[in-house]
């Protein structure tokens, strides 16, 4: 109890080492060993913090070697013999499943006490990972995590990086992931389907759902033959409410059933009939899903439309009235001329509202072809007293010109919103730092991609699944109005683009806005 309770910290822990050794005093080794055995399968079964688990372990391995030597010296003995060198890797797993078979206690003991805390090397990296399965299959998890990760540090092996993801997810615990990624980050490259499995899992657990979407689609691309592969894929989109994806992966899927079930044609029948039927049940999931869609941005809408008018025309409304009893009386022109000026400040404002919703109603479109790195600076020019204003700096990448395919009005409007956003953003923090705006375009084959980053004031995570709503805003009231981001959104949605926030970036904001070069390529997915 007082192990769960405690968290990393040596004090504590040499607070519990204190304790446990008064015991060492008054009971006979057998009796220790006995004790330890309890404890270390209590320690097992509860969640303690990592380090409070390993170090509570190191100090009761002594007693637990008590009972490896002398309830099963001959196969402690062979134990110590087979794990010396990876040439003895068969034998090994055979003592192993007989150990298991007789005493998964005996078992575990023996790998706290000789294979947890010993040196890794190259020579031993077999028996070591095989190990770590071990310990996974009896639900020791921070053993087995531990040792993954020593061993990533002798050798990148396919199976170890799938193993230490595969543990993190289950310990819902990423930082050795990252760590990992980190010194090696051209593992997200890697091509085997178990490791992009588990890639899927580490990007949802980051809310980068840009990522998550890229690894499906390797995978899809990378086993298109595979149907256990494609079918798991769909399962994906599904999970993530990419409908319009999984509904596409359909044609995909059917002709491998009838390759592979082609000598049973009943059955064949009976599987193309379940995948029409659930192609079917996608689809209208879709419709229904995107009808919501509709009516909740529609409700917001309206509801923020009403809210933002309903202020200027009750203030007119007011002004009129008040100014008509002053008529009554006596009204100079001094009087006249503050309602006038009192009504044209409150239907300007209305004007306002309506200018910055005008992108989303308007059914004028031209395609065309232009360059998007001049487009930028044009744009980041027309900023240039509200970018002075709030020192304000702007870099823009690279110096040479990416063509796009499509509405240059509404890729304008996109990237105006998103400069006054950060300017609005920069000037909200609180902390100090440069004021500064990076704006970075990579150009792909089939898509543009643009990093957008401000050192604002950043976007809390309790905020990120809001902040593209209508009205939304953590601004004071009628300091802003939260349309920016929202029209962001819709004029993505036009485009055929996304768009992602950065989880990893921390000093202040990084948007990830991705769109096709052609309207072609026009997909129209956002995050």
């Amino acid at each position: 109890e007082f192990l769960g309770k405690i968290t990393a910290s040596n004090r504590l822990v040499g607070e519990f080492a204190k304790r446990y050794y008064k015991f060492r005093r008054v009971l006979t080794p057998e009796e220790m060993a006995r004790y330890a055995s309890v404890l270390l399968h209590s320690i097992e079964s509860t969640k303690l913090d990592v380090f409070v688990s390993h170090n509570a372990k190191k100090i009761i391995t002594p007693d637990l070697a008590f009972v490896a030597s002398s309830e099963t010296n001959h196969q402690s003995v062979l134990f110590l013999k087979l794990i010396r060198n990876d040439s003895t890797f068969d034998s090994f797993v055979k003592l192993e499943k007989s150990l298991e078979k007789d005493s998964v206690d005996s078992l575990s003991l023996l790998l706290d006490t000789h294979i947890l805390d010993r040196g890794r090397s190259k020579q031993t990296y077999r028996i070591d990972l095989y190990c770590v399965s071990i310990y996974e299959k009896i639900k020791a998890f921070d053993s087995a995590l531990k040792i993954a990760a020593e061993l990533l540090q002798v050798k990148i092996q396919t199976v170890a990086v799938r193993s230490l993801f595969r543990l993190c997810r289950t310990l819902k615990q990423y930082s050795p992931a990252d760590d990992l990624l980190e010194r090696e980050p051209a593992l997200i490259n890697n091509h085997d389907f178990n490791v992009l499995y588990e890639l899927v899992y580490y990007f949802e657990a980051k809310n980068d759902f840009h990522s998550v979407q890229s690894i499906l689609r390797r995978i899809e691309k990378g086993f298109a033959s595979s149907l256990p592969v494609l079918r798991t894929v769909r399962n994906f989109y599904i999970r993530f409410g990419m409908l319009e994806e999984a509904k596409r992966l359909e044609p995909a899927i059917s002709p491998l059933y009838h390759r592979r079930l082609a000598g049973d044609q009943k059955f064949t029948a009976e599987v193309v009939e379940s995948e029409a039927e659930l192609a079917s049940k996608i689809g209208e999931l879709y419709s229904q899903l995107e009808h919501q869609k509709q009516l909740a941005a529609i409700s917001d809408l309206t509801t923020g439309i009403s809210h933002e008018l309903g202020q200027p025309i009750t203030n007119i409304r007011y002004t009129i009235q008040y100014h008509r009893r002053i008529l009554a009386k006596q009204l100079t022109m001094d009087g006249v001329s503050k309602v006038f000026d009192s009504i044209l400040e409150e239907t300007e404002r209305m004007g306002g509202l309506i200018r910055r919703l005008s992108p989303l109603t308007s059914s004028k479109s031209v395609i065309e072809k232009f360059d998007l790195m001049e487009r930028i600076h044009r744009r980041v020019e027309g900023e240039t007293p509200r970018l002075q204003e709030s020192g304000t700096t702007v870099t823009i990448s690279p110096p040479y010109a990416i063509d796009l395919i499509a509405d240059p009005v509404k890729f304008d409007q996109l990237i105006s919103n998103l400069l006054l956003n950060s300017i609005d953003a920069i000037q909200e923090r609180k902390v100090a730092r440069e004021n500064h705006i990076e704006i970075r375009v990579e150009s792909g084959k089939k898509e543009a991609r643009i990093f957008f980053t401000d050192t604002g004031m950043g976007i809390p995570i309790r905020n990120r699944k809001r902040i593209f709503d209508p009205f939304f805003s953590t601004k004071p009231p009628g300091k802003g109005e939260g349309l920016g981001l929202f029209i962001v959104w819709n004029l993505l949605k036009m485009l055929g683009g996304r768009i992602a926030v950065d989880s990893k970036y921390s000093t202040g904001a990084r948007f990830i806005v991705t769109l096709p070069k052609t309207p072609s390529d026009t997909e129209g997915n956002l995050q």
